[in-house]
């Protein structure tokens, strides 16, 4: 996933609370790939890549070497996902929802749910989760899926499920 960027690029990942229809994938590309391809700060193209991944997170790549994103810049990005929010009936700025590893699947939870779900054994130590909060693309690609008892969310479990 964007090999031609450099490691040190910016990424925003952005998870929908559901699994996205193999209809609103193709629209929700074509209407980002024009977005990205016409992506500006300060009046300069930026280096912008996307892609979604297991049908439910959208991931955005700057390699700020071209040109940094700026306020301005990100604030586009930011309404351009509040409006993939309303035309989909999707949630991708909720910050409640979480996800993890299943197969080759990813099942949406939310946080609040998190206990339930390692005291059901449902998920585990060793369950992957994923790591929304990477904010570079070495970080997506090394810190993007990790187990939970790594992952900042095993600070929510609580003594009595451990």
């Amino acid at each position: 996933m964007f090999n031609d960027f450099n490691s040190d690029s910016r990424v925003w990942v952005y998870q929908s609370d559901r699994l996205l229809l193999p209809s609103e994938v193709t629209d929700i590309n074509k209407r980002i790939n024009t977005f990205t391809n016409q992506w500006t700060a300060h009046q300069l193209m930026l280096k912008a890549g996307f892609e979604i991944q297991y049908g439910m997170f959208l991931i955005f790549c700057v390699d700020e070497r071209t040109a940094q994103a700026s306020g301005c810049s990100i604030d586009k990005l930011f309404h351009q996902v509040q409006q993939l929010e309303k035309d989909f009936n999707i949630r991708l700025i909720d910050r409640k929802i979480a996800a993890y590893k299943s197969g080759d699947k990813a099942i949406a939870f939310n946080i609040k749910d998190l206990n339930m779900l390692y005291s059901d054994g449902i998920i585990n130590n060793d369950t992957l989760m994923f790591n929304n909060l990477v904010s570079t693309l070495d970080e997506f690609n090394k810190k993007w899926l990790v187990s939970l008892k790594e992952s900042w969310m095993s600070q929510l479990i609580s003594v009595a499920s451990k």
